[in-house]
């Protein structure tokens, strides 16, 4: 295992290769590695912990192999530079501000093993124009793409018309853009933990309390 903020801040950092040994990715470990530009994954890491390359800033491109499971809290928050990603077809978590702030990030298949996408974990993914969700998610928060100009859902159909509901901050959806049915609507999950709780209208806590996962 590479250890919690085992390299952290090592800004001169420029390329990392981790290799097949390794099953896990500590949190932070490599947080605030502002210099590096690629990282490859060995396919047995199987969790990438909370925030463990937020803020990688250069950070191009990523691989995240068949053998991951978990995409932690933040795991790749703010990595802005990022232009495409592939998530493994075994990734069955992927949690809360998982992606928030990759602003390059133009495209993303999630695999049908997740069954739900934390609040806000695409969100401020301000290129982002296609979204493939597996058919295996369940529950897709409000925020989940909020922030994502060129993506919305269907809510009404009539004839030929089609009416479309933009997720927050969405904005320049034309007339020409072509839509996927994905077979269920928009769901929010729900549980006694939410009760007493105050959101705003992209079901994101503004009561102090802890984000939604």
């Amino acid at each position: 295992s590479i250890g919690d903020r085992a390299f952290s801040h090592c800004t001169r950092l420029a390329s990392v290769e981790i290799p097949n040994s390794v099953t896990s990715i500590g949190i932070y470990a490599f947080s605030g590695c502002s210099g590096l530009k690629s990282a490859v994954i060995g396919n047995s890491v199987t969790t990438i912990a909370d925030f463990a390359f937020q803020h990688c800033y250069n950070l191009t491109s990523l691989m995240i192999p068949d053998s991951v499971k978990t995409v932690g809290i933040g795991a790749f928050y703010g990595c802005d530079n990022i232009e495409n990603t592939t998530l493994g077809n075994n990734v069955d978590s992927i949690f809360t501000y998982a992606f928030n702030g990759c602003t390059k990030l133009e495209e993303i298949t999630v695999p049908n093993n997740v069954p739900y996408l934390g609040a806000s974990c695409f969100s401020a993914c301000t290129s982002l124009d296609k979204a493939i969700v597996g058919t295996g998610v369940k529950v897709l928060y409000p925020s989940t793409f909020s922030g994502c100009k060129s993506l919305a859902e269907v809510n009404k159909i009539e004839g030929e018309t089609v009416s479309l509901q933009v997720f927050a901050g969405g904005r320049g959806i034309s007339t020409g853009d072509h839509i996927k049915f994905l077979g269920h609507q928009m769901e929010v999950s729900f549980s006694d933990n939410l009760l007493g709780r105050i959101f705003n209208g992209s079901a994101e806590p503004r009561d102090n309390g802890p984000a939604l996962t």
